[in-house]
């Protein structure tokens, strides 16, 4: 596309979810994670504690892996209290769901 910018100028769904969370919870906050890992390392990276029990955020993005066993596990910490984020909807990934919609009358 012609446009020259250095990696530091890119913010994607998962670091603009870092910042979100850093401004609402301390560094340290124990934090479940739905997704890839591009999600996990920024929430490392801004200082939360990736766990999978006793946590105070479930953050979810797309995750190609998804199973059962990872829903279940979301939903029974989101069930105990934990705060449901997600970093964002995306549309224009192309489903099967999205091709089928009927046509807005």
């Amino acid at each position: 596309m012609g446009a020259e910018v250095a990696p530091e100028e890119i913010i994607t769904s998962g670091t603009a979810t870092a910042h979100w969370l850093a401004e609402r919870y301390p560094p340290g906050t124990r934090v479940h994670v739905f997704g890839e890992a591009s999600l996990r390392t920024a929430l490392t990276e801004s200082g939360f504690a990736l766990a999978d029990e006793d946590v105070e955020v479930v953050a979810a993005s797309i995750d190609w892996g998804v199973t059962y066993e990872k829903i279940k596990r979301a939903c029974l910490l989101i069930r105990r209290g934990a705060q449901f984020v997600a970093t964002n909807l995306d549309p224009t990934r192309p489903t099967r769901k999205a091709w089928c919609r009927a046509p807005a009358r």
